[in-house]
């Protein structure tokens, strides 16, 4: 009996050490896809922020990438993510660095069945803050908080001494003292896991006592193929995820990504895996919306703005859910050079503008005009809702635009003489003796019914005042890869929407630095004001929820004054979807990637 005691242990054992397969849906007719439509189209650049962002492509990393070793609580807080970190000790070494250790479980696994462990979080930390992502045109944050990271970067030694191995389950971070306080504090442990065998097959890591390491450490080549190859590459086809959901297709030309459910995704932080199996995400047209809906094209339509489109399905009786947006829409400018480089000029532009009659007519009673840099589903804007006076305002004002103008230096016409409104039609200044006319590029996205708005204000309220303007229609991928500079600018302002990252720290965003010049200084500003007034807000300690809001108002304030985009309003997403779908609350998450976990399909 004891004999058999024991084998059946044994058994037990070796069944708790394999991996945890994800519920499926009950038993039943086969599932249609469900199809997700956005209207914005993916890039494809699914690992990360390092090559610039949308917003569906953040939505795809929702789904593809969890088990994030911190995560932020509905209520703006971080904490240890506890689907992930068994425990986060907090301690001090003998040189008053900070050290945190991080004990993850025994149950992680990646989508293919491999084991999750401490190296694939190690490996992350050592490649982004090595400078083999200068090598394949990634921009990433400097990793100067952690402990010996300038001579690793700069290749003097291969050992990372504030990352450190101690066993497959448990590494650390070591925190220089400078580097605190941050009200972001506990972001420094975070780390997004990516597979090491899959990007580096090879490639390990080892500490032999002063620090963690890569072993046959790839080259910039060799990361590139694994990166970027065609239909392979693990930005845009990764095999190997973390996510509720694997990737199946991508097709880039199309913008159509397929998804099924991930066997060994343990659950979110309740506990809860997806039931749903099979996704599609496409792209969407905002006229289309509702027919796509009824005829059964689309699931659910994601993110919609259009207070047209909204109101026509609530009349036809689709369920809705709305949430606040976190991010806005916005004019930005290119400021390293050309007309916009000029504060005149872009405030001028601004004064063109008439902001809330493009929210009366896009948004209706779903947005409203924003002045600053946020989005209304943030805690901050909550708090201050109603008290922003100190913020500088431009309202629709010709006059005040073309004294802005002349301000500028262009007061001269095609001859060199003083430009007259009446007489002539495009205004000059003299730029190293040669006439310069005030000639703008706008760049925005076709069928895009904002920045048509926005064009149309610009040709009445600005062009008659004596500038040309040429506008660009270009699809998103173009436009971002311009904007993130990846591809010449060619353009002097270009209309976006954003969502803002899990932490808001604008720091590098508004750095000066040329190395943070693109994507993540997109606009090319360089006011050091602004960029210590972003620095102010990250150095709050964590605990100091008014002291930070007092220097977000204080950030808002220079923003305003330096003006790198002119913010055009914030507001509601509203999904929408077909009757079939329950249990869906992208309310709770600000995205549908974490809300169709817990959602449920019935088969049609």
């Amino acid at each position: 009996m004891k004999k058999l005691l024991s084998i059946l242990a044994g058994l037990l054992l070796m069944l708790s050490s394999l991996p945890a397969l994800a519920q499926q849906a009950p038993a039943g007719p086969e599932q249609k896809p469900v199809v997700i439509g956005s209207l914005t189209d993916m890039s494809g650049r699914f690992m990360g922020n390092f090559w610039g962002n949308n917003t569906v492509d953040m939505d795809i990393r929702r789904l593809l990438h969890q088990y994030n070793t911190i995560h932020r609580t509905l209520f703006g807080r971080l904490s240890p993510n506890p689907n992930t970190v068994e425990s986060l000790e907090i301690t001090r070494d003998a040189q008053g660095n900070r050290v945190y250790t991080i004990t993850l479980h025994d149950d992680l696994f990646f989508s293919d069945g491999s084991r999750l462990t401490a190296k694939d979080y190690l490996y992350v930390q050592l490649m982004e803050a090595s400078s083999l992502m200068d090598d394949v045109g990634a921009t990433v944050k400097e990793y100067n908080y952690l402990v010996g990271y300038e001579e690793y970067f700069a290749g003097e030694t291969d050992v990372l001494k504030g990352a450190r191995l101690i066993n497959d389950r448990t590494f650390a971070l070591i925190v220089r003292p400078e580097a605190l306080p941050y009200y972001w504090e506990l972001s420094y442990a975070a780390i997004q896991p990516f597979s090491m065998k899959e990007i580096s097959p090879g490639t390990d890591i080892r500490d032999d006592g002063e620090g963690a390491y890569l072993v046959n450490r790839p080259t910039g080549e060799e990361l590139n193929a694994r990166l970027f190859t065609p239909g392979v590459g693990y930005v845009s086809h990764p095999n190997a995820t973390t996510g509720p959901y694997k990737l199946d297709s991508f097709d880039p030309e199309t913008a159509v990504a397929t998804f099924s459910i991930n066997p060994y995704y343990k659950g979110n932080i309740d506990g809860i895996k997806p039931t749903i199996q099979n996704l599609v995400v496409r792209p969407m047209r905002s006229a289309d919306i509702v027919n796509d809906l009824a005829s059964g094209e689309l699931t659910i339509a994601n993110k919609v703005s259009s207070a047209s489109v909204i109101d026509e399905a609530i009349q036809s009786g689709f369920q809705l859910i709305d949430y606040p947006r976190t991010g806005l829409a916005y004019v930005a400018f290119a400021m390293e050079e050309g007309p916009t480089g000029d504060l005149n000029i872009r405030q001028a532009i601004a004064h063109s503008l008439d902001k809330q009659a493009l929210v009366d007519d896009f948004l209706g009673d779903y947005g409203e005009v924003v002045d600053g840099y946020f989005g209304r589903g943030q805690w901050m804007f909550q708090a201050v809702k109603g008290r922003r006076d100190s913020m500088q305002r431009y309202p629709t004002d010709p006059g005040a635009a073309q004294m802005l103008l002349e301000r500028a230096g262009y007061t001269l016409n095609a001859q060199g003489a003083a430009f007259t409104p009446q007489e002539d039609v495009l205004r000059y200044k003299r730029v190293d003796g040669q006439l310069e006319p005030l000639s703008l590029h706008f760049l925005i996205t076709p069928e895009n019914e904002p920045a048509e708005i926005l064009v149309a204000q610009l040709e009445k309220n600005l062009v008659p005042l004596g500038a040309e303007l040429t506008v660009e229609r270009a699809p998103v991928r173009e436009l971002l890869s311009r904007f993130y500079r990846q591809k010449e600018r060619r353009y002097d302002i270009a209309f976006l929407a954003s969502d803002f990252d899990t932490f808001f720290d604008p720091f590098f965003t508004f750095h000066v630095a040329d190395q943070y010049q693109g994507s993540l200084n997109q606009t090319g500003a360089r006011d050091t004001s602004l960029m210590n007034n972003a620095l102010a807000m990250r150095r709050t300690p964590n605990d100091q929820n008014v002291l930070y809001l007092e220097r977000w108002r204080e950030f808002q304030e220079r923003f305003t004054q330096v003006l790198p985009l002119i913010p055009i309003y914030s507001n509601d997403y509203h999904d929408l979807y077909r009757p079939q779908i329950a249990n869906y609350h992208p309310e709770d998450f600000s995205s549908f990637a974490e809300a169709i976990v817990e959602a449920t399909y019935a088969v049609p």
